[in-house]
């Protein structure tokens, strides 16, 4: 097809096609798309098939959608490059247009290699506000990974109805999958399977993946952003991570079950589970670290700030090179908020910053709903040298403490992460 052609069948779209092609050819999913142009997923997904249609692209298989898809990004990006948008840079959590996604070339690497193996398991770690969701997104736009079916499912939209049992939740998995993936037609089909299959939930869910998800040769990455939501929940967390870990062995055998490529992002470890049945030590795991001199300097730069060596050198030894709280402290400079001397000035008293205080206090209130967790960090807060490790601390909350960013472990001892949580911590626990 001619690249006339191409550009006369896209001027003959209705605008709303042209948005959602838009949106689509910049790699957005169909949720994605839903919620930034207020419209249903089903919507969307007619949208896209009419758009296919227009290009030429029809057949009577409902289960090659995403065939038609992968045809239409194919032709376009052949034909007018010029289409495909950027993979969008924005962070915390993508929607934001202010925010810009920092590329961390060797850990994506990995990751991508991860995905392409059949019946991968990839758990990215790495406590709140370091960028997980956003590089996970960032994956996404990966060359080796764009023909896959990929669902992307954020578990803090979870309900509590979702919660109360296994079944319920194995049910809005199946359901929330079903809506991503499949046609229209295909949206009684879950309630359908689950009223036929006389069996537990887990088998249900099992058979309902090998029926309807998993077919042919085309591999479903499903991606489950904050798997810690679940844990307060224990029948329902022990249960389906032990479910995850199994589908990953099955995997081993199973041309079905290679297909599915898990992607799982925490910041807690689930310890209460027994090993043999836990996800936690099986797969690949991926630790996202905080952000180098030579890579915050590179960000500072895409806000149009020019920061010399020494700044950045004491920006990090305020703050580390935390992801979120480098990206908070270069917005203000950069919209002349607060100076970098202000900044720095400003870590002895860091409700001094919005951005700072309210994600410091998200940390307080969860160490106040812990009590033995917040008595081990205030040991180590109160503390003027760094605490050796021994036998007086529960190493669970060590464990802990250190899964949420907020003390590094070494064979030196405990200290706090970054200078600001020692001050904002000491302050709190002083009740200032």
């Amino acid at each position: 097809m001619q690249k006339q052609q191409i550009q006369k069948i896209i001027n003959d779209l209705t605008k709303r096609q042209k948005e959602v092609l838009e949106l689509f050819l910049s790699g957005k999913s169909d949720q994605n798309i839903s919620q930034e142009l207020c419209i249903e997923q089903v919507t969307v997904r007619k949208n896209i098939q009419n758009i296919c249609e227009a290009f030429g692209f029809t057949n009577d298989f409902s289960d090659e959608r995403h065939q038609k898809r992968k045809l239409l990004y194919k032709l376009i990006q052949e034909n007018m490059p010029e289409l495909i948008n950027k993979p969008y840079i924005s962070s915390a959590p993508l929607e934001q247009a202010n925010n810009f996604y920092l590329k961390r070339s060797s850990i994506e690497t990995i990751c991508c290699r991860a995905i392409t193996t059949p019946g991968c398991l990839l758990r990215i770690q790495a406590p709140l506000k370091m960028g997980k969701t956003s590089m996970v997104a960032q994956l996404l736009h990966s060359q080796d990974i764009q023909s896959y079916r990929t669902v992307f499912l954020k578990l803090r939209d979870v309900t509590l109805d979702n919660l109360e049992s296994l079944d319920n939740f194995l049910r809005w998995l199946c359901t929330a999958i079903t809506v991503e993936l499949l046609d229209e037609g295909y949206l009684d089909s879950v309630d359908q399977h689950w009223r036929k299959i006389s069996a537990n939930p887990k088998l249900k869910c099992k058979t309902y993946f090998e029926k309807y998800l998993l077919f042919e040769n085309t591999p479903l990455v499903l991606i489950l952003d904050d798997l810690d939501r679940l844990f307060p929940h224990e029948q329902v967390a022990e249960e389906f991570l032990g479910m995850l870990r199994s589908r990953h062995e099955d995997a081993k055998a199973s041309k079905t079950w290679g297909l599915l490529r898990l992607v799982v992002t925490y910041a807690e470890t689930y310890i209460q589970i027994d090993a043999n049945r836990s996800p936690f030590n099986a797969g690949k795991e991926v630790r996202v670290s905080d952000l180098d001199a030579i890579q915050i300097e590179e960000l500072a730069r895409l806000y149009n700030l020019s920061l010399s060596s020494t700044q950045i050198a004491k920006l990090m030894q305020a703050i580390g090179g935390h992801p979120y709280l480098i990206q908070e402290a270069l917005i203000a400079i950069a919209q002349e908020e607060i100076t970098h001397e202000e900044i720095i000035s400003a870590v002895s008293n860091p409700v001094r910053i919005k951005a700072f205080n309210e994600y410091l206090r998200h940390h307080w209130n969860k160490l106040r709903n812990q009590p033995e967790l917040l008595k081990t960090l205030s040991k180590i807060v109160l503390s003027e040298e760094p605490v050796e490790l021994c036998s007086e601390f529960d190493q669970d909350n060590l464990v802990k403490l250190n899964d949420l960013g907020l003390v590094n472990l070494s064979a030196s001892g405990v200290i706090l992460r970054y200078e600001l949580y020692h001050n904002y911590f000491k302050s709190q626990l002083k009740g200032g």
